[in-house]
């Protein structure tokens, strides 16, 4: 497909596909007051610093469960090493979300969505 395209569009040197992580518990969700969104931001900091491979957390976006189950939903995106393989790179995720679900008990849910530095 991408040789076909390039054919079409001689201008078009390189194709890039990226798919993001979306979650409608995230996208669904309530707005929280900011003192708990800070508080939630500082714990990811905490986290991403004993975790070297994982850095630059961001687009952290917070919010409250609107059904009856309660508590909150985070998702945030992190850098990694472009080269780190899937399984590390799916370890290192499930790493950060248990260790941010066990300093804020009240974290349903946590959605973290790694990508190499060059896309931050």
């Amino acid at each position: 497909m991408e040789n076909d395209l390039r054919r079409r569009h001689s201008e078009i040197h390189e194709v890039h596909t990226h798919i993001e992580m979306a979650s409608h518990k995230v996208e669904e969700g309530g707005h929280v007051d900011k003192e708990f969104e800070d508080r939630v931001i500082r714990e990811i900091q905490n986290v991403v610093n004993g975790i070297p491979e994982i850095g630059y957390p961001h687009h952290v976006i917070v919010r409250s469960d609107k059904s009856n189950s309660g508590g909150y939903h985070i998702s945030l995106e992190c850098t990694i090493a472009a080269d780190t393989p899937v399984v590390e790179a799916h370890r290192l995720a499930e790493q950060l979300e248990h260790d941010l679900t066990s300093r804020l008990p009240e974290i349903a849910d946590v959605f973290v969505h790694l990508e190499p530095p060059e896309w931050a």
